[in-house]
Order: structure tokens, then sequence, then C-alpha cells
């Protein structure tokens, strides 16, 4: 029974460490682990805990709430030190604009894909008229912890690559050629306003984050496809469709509700976590948009009008 209240003690005493320093790495900015994804710190963070577990039952040693708390604790520690939580670390965060890729630099240019990812912060997206600029980057992050942005241009593409661990990240996109973006975050929000005339097609995803998107096309310029998923947050789409353009909605959630507010769209069908609408006048479009919005825990609120 002594063994048993020692070694209790002991793991006790190591839980509280262990979140001591955890706190002090976040205070300080200090991420030793950083480049780690979140679910890659994760996944240390349950194999280590699972050792620890693994030997104390071996040994034949029942704590169970200190063992509990010590595991816990070192995937606190662990998720402090990839930097997932390092958006949320007191003290100024450092602003520049990155990647500003220019109409004159790249000519040749005709299309534009974009990827990005990010482990944790936010991500805004935002469409531009503007001809002389082609996509503009503006990140707000902790000194050292610049993201990696890569690109290349092949047969008139210009293809974009970004990646970040905790970062607030606005984009910039040229509106006015054909465009492709990718995105994706770990633990996070993402934002769009967009015009959605050149669009081709729109991929997001959010782990533990909401995805907000306002979106208008008073005409298509070819089809279009819009994917947007989360698996723990709330997903809102605010759509705005000209008379040329056809468009399908279709949401479906796991556990969360769905509202709709529509207005020149009709309900094709519809059902517990699940709904699908089209736009009146649907087959004889020219162009089509079609539109996939889904959550595991989340709700999803549609706002959708065609306008004459």
């Amino acid at each position: 029974m002594m063994i048993k209240k020692d070694v209790g003690l002991v793991l006790l005493i190591a839980s509280g460490v262990i979140f001591i320093i955890a706190g002090l790495m976040q205070l300080l900015g200090v991420f030793p682990l950083y480049g780690l994804s979140l679910i890659e710190a994760l996944g240390l963070a349950f194999l280590a805990s699972g050792i620890i577990l693994l030997i104390l039952g071996l040994l034949g040693v029942k704590v169970g709430g200190s063992a509990v708390l010590l595991a816990i604790s070192l995937c606190v520690l662990m998720v402090i030190s990839s930097g997932a939580l390092a958006i949320f670390t007191p003290g100024r965060l450092e602003a520049g604009s990155v990647a500003i890729f220019r109409t004159a630099e790249f000519s040749s240019v005709s299309e534009l894909s974009i990827s990005c990812e990010i482990s944790s912060g936010s991500l805004e997206v935002y469409s531009t008229p503007n001809r002389s600029l082609l996509l503009e980057a503006e990140y707000y992050v902790r000194p050292g912890m610049e993201p990696t942005i890569e690109h290349e241009v092949v047969g008139g593409r210009l293809s974009v690559f970004l990646k970040a661990g905790a970062i607030l990240l606005r984009l910039f996109v040229a509106s006015w050629l054909p465009w492709s973006l990718t995105a994706s975050t770990s633990l996070g929000s993402i934002e769009a306003e967009l015009n959605i005339t050149s669009l081709r097609s729109l991929k997001l995803s959010s782990a533990l984050g909401s995805i907000t998107l306002s979106l208008m096309a008073q005409e298509l310029l070819q089809n279009s496809t819009i994917t947007a998923s989360t698996s723990l947050g709330s997903l809102d789409l605010n759509l705005t469709i000209g008379p040329s353009v056809g468009c399908q909605v279709r949401a479906s959630t796991s556990l969360g509700s769905i509202g709709r507010e529509l207005e020149g769209f009709e309900v094709v069908s519809s059902g517990w976590g699940y709904l699908l609408i089209r736009s009146e006048g649907y087959a004889s479009a020219e162009h089509f948009l079609d539109a996939s919005l889904s959550t595991s825990l989340g709700s999803i609120d549609v706002w959708a009008e065609r306008r004459a």
C-alpha cells in the first residue's frame, strides 16, 4: 500500500512539473518541436502516454487517477511543444507581406493554383480585381515562425504552395483569371469573401474550426466546384448567383443541424442531416456550380439567392 501511495505521489508531482513546463513554454514562446503538425504532436503524446501506462500495468501498479493525469499532461506538453497554440502566445505578432506575385513578373501566366496547409491559426481569403496582382499573402506570426512558400510555373499555370505552423494568414487572389484553391487547417477557422466568376475549384477543410463562405457570381466562365468540410465546427455559406448560373448545393452533417434561407432556389430533397437544393432554371444554365458542404459535429447554415 505504501508503494502504491509513493508511486501515485511521484506521478502526481511529475504531472504538475510537466504542466508547469508546458505553461512556461507557452508564455515564453519556446516551441522545441515546432514544425510538427497538430496530428503528429498528438500522435507522439498518445504513444508516450501509452508506453507509460503499459509499463505501470506490467508492474502491477494501480494508480489510475495519477496515471491518467500524467497522460493528459504529456498530451498538453506535446501539443504546446509543437507550436500548435503559438498563435495564442502573449506578445506582439510580427506582420509582413510575402509572396507578392505580380502580373508584370509572370506575364505568361493564364491560370493560378494555390495550395495552403496550416497547423493552427486562421485563414482569410479575398478576391481582388486588381489586374496588376496575381496573388498576395499577408501573414501575422511570431518571430522565427515564418511560413514556407514555394512556387512554380508550368504550361502557363502558376502554382503556389504555402505551409505554416501557427499563423494568421490573409490571401488576396486575382478574380480576373481562372484559379483554384485548396486549403486546410488543423486548428483554426477559415473565412472567404470571393467573387467566383473565374473559379475552377475551391476545397476547404478544418479539423477543429469553423468555415464561413461569402460567395458571389453573376456569371461563370466555366463549370466550378466547391467543397468545404469540418470535423468539429460550424459551416456557413452565403451564396449569390446570376440567372445564367446553374447551382446545386449539397449539405450533410453527422451530428448537427442544417438551416436554410432560399430565394430563387428550390429544395430537391431533405432529411435528418441532409439537404439538396438547386437554383431555378438549373437545366438551362450556361455554366454550373456544384457545392458540397459537410460537418461531423457542427451546424450548417445556407443562405442562397438567385438574382434575375
